[in-house]
């Protein structure tokens, strides 16, 4: 049966090799990042993690549901979500045909008919690939099916933030930062918290500078993301 745990995680940045060169040491990381917090909500099978078991890549599209209810729980009244869906894999095509990512059918099935008040579809392509993501505004009604779409192996992140700050978000999001903790230090102005899949969509990692993990555990409701994953099966 599937289940859920909260654990705080250290908050730390880009390891530094020990002396024997066989192993990374974790460095805190500094300035305001160094006031951060870190929490991670993990998914259970039979009391196990599921990132351990066999059945680790039949996780993502099961627990779906519950990260929609989480990020409902999170969001505060006057805050808005927005979803930064951007595929692992890129999509291999062929002169004849290309398969869509989930990134192209959010876009498609929602984008397209304009369920969203901001969103930004970025399209890339080489010889024999095609990178594409989609970064949007998605108001409480539509939350659900986006999730479902767009939850994948490290593919799905999502910020809680305040209505005027959604512009500066997409303009960070859509910015060329090749250094994943400074590109984080940008969003986290932005983003009172930030919620990315983990552990290939076998959990949750959750930060934030201003909100507490004690208090980021409490708001969610554990018992009513329980009942949820206990409609889902894994077989």
């Amino acid at each position: 049966m599937l289940d859920v745990r909260t654990k705080k995680e250290p908050w730390w940045t880009k390891g530094r090799r020990r002396r024997d060169h066989t192993s990374i040491a974790p460095v805190p990381l500094e300035k305001a990042m160094s006031a951060g917090n870190l929490l991670v909500l993990e998914f259970l099978l039979d009391g196990k993690a599921v990132a351990g078991t066999k059945h680790w890549s039949l996780c993502p599209p099961l627990v779906a549901p519950a990260v929609t209810e989480c990020l409902r729980q999170l969001t505060r009244s006057g805050e808005v979500v927005v979803v930064n869906v951007r595929p692992a894999s890129p999509t291999r095509h062929t002169k004849s045909r290309s398969l869509r990512t989930s990134a192209d059918e959010i876009f498609l099935s929602h984008a397209l008919a304009g369920h969203f008040p901001n969103f930004a579809f970025i399209h890339s392509r080489d010889s024999n690939s095609i990178h594409n993501q989609i970064i949007a505004q998605v108001p409480s009604k539509w939350l659900a099916p986006v999730v479902q779409l767009g939850f994948e192996s490290n593919s799905f992140r999502a910020y809680i933030t305040r209505p005027s700050k959604v512009d500066a978000l997409l303009a960070i999001l859509t910015s060329y930062l090749t250094d994943q903790y400074s590109r984080i230090q940008s969003e986290l102005a932005q983003a009172r918290v930030i919620v990315e899949d983990w552990q290939d969509g076998c959990a949750l990692r959750f930060w934030s500078i201003p909100t507490k993990p004690e208090i980021l555990a409490r708001t969610l409701r554990i018992e009513e993301l329980r009942a949820i994953l206990r409609h889902q099966k894994i077989s």
